[in-house]
């Protein structure tokens, strides 16, 4: 790994040498996404690099089983799918205790025609 001198100019626009752009595979009309990597550090990375390094991150976290990540959506789509299970049984429960036979369904339907003058 090599290492470079970077300035900023007076607007904080950083000069990034030819040689460091060519060693990262950076053409010179990439975009590139910023981000802050801790106290006095900020990487520069290709769209494409920054979108492997949060798959990674979201991969590893399902791996490790963990809930405890920032922002973590593999826990919140765990989470989701808990209550909508949890609904889904209620539902069929209430479904399963509310049934009533053909003979009183025929009944009722009747009953509400008569109250509804048809």
């Amino acid at each position: 790994m090599a290492y470079f001198m970077v300035a900023l100019d007076a607007k904080r626009r950083p000069t990034l040498p030819a040689q460091l752009l060519k060693e990262a595979g950076i053409s010179l009309k990439k975009a590139l996404v910023a981000r802050v990597a801790g106290e006095g550090r900020i990487v520069l990375e290709s769209p494409e690099a920054a979108r492997a390094a949060v798959r990674e991150r979201v991969r590893a976290a399902a791996r490790a089983g963990s809930h405890d990540v920032t922002g973590d959506s593999v826990a919140d789509v765990r989470a989701f799918r808990d209550e909508d299970n949890r609904l889904v049984d209620a539902n069929m429960t209430r479904r399963a205790v509310s049934e009533v036979s053909e003979e009183e369904s025929t009944r009722r339907g009747k009953a509400l025609l008569e109250l509804l003058g048809l």
